[in-house]
Parts: C-alpha cells; sequence; structure tokens
C-alpha cells in the first residue's frame, strides 16, 4: 500500500536502508506502507492481506509483526 501524503515525515524514524528505499517512493509524493492489502469494490477500507517483509529490522533487536499482533 502506498499513501499519498506530500507532508509525511515518518521515513525519519527508519535505520538508512529503509530510510532509502521510503525516499525513492517519496520522490513521487507517495509513502510506502510495506503492507500488503486488497481493494474490494464498495468498501471504505482495504483489508490487511500481509506485509510485504515479516521482520522489521532495527538496531540491536528485530521486529516480527505477526508476533505483535499474536500479542495485541
Amino acid at each position: 500500500m502506498c499513501e499519498h501524503d506530500p507532508e509525511c515525515r515518518s521515513d525519519e524514524v527508519l535505520s538508512p536502508p529503509a530510510r532509502r528505499e521510503v525516499q525513492i517512493v517519496r520522490r513521487r509524493g507517495y509513502f510506502l506502507t510495506k503492507d500488503l492489502v486488497t481493494a474490494e469494490e464498495e468498501k471504505d477500507f482495504f483489508p490487511l492481506v500481509g506485509r510485504w517483509k515479516e521482520v522489521i529490522m532495527q538496531p540491536g533487536f528485530n521486529v516480527y509483526p505477526r508476533g505483535v499482533e499474536d500479542l495485541l
């Protein structure tokens, strides 16, 4: 999923490699969320079906979105 938001600054908290990847998309005015969604007609939402990567690598530790979702 890409969101159009020219004022979005959320890439400031990303690691340098991830920041470079996001900057490529932001040049066109979009922010890459890395969520996989489906577009269904006549609905006002996009159902989440997965993630681009199943691990978010942070300095010093890795975050596994599936584990966080299970805790919530």
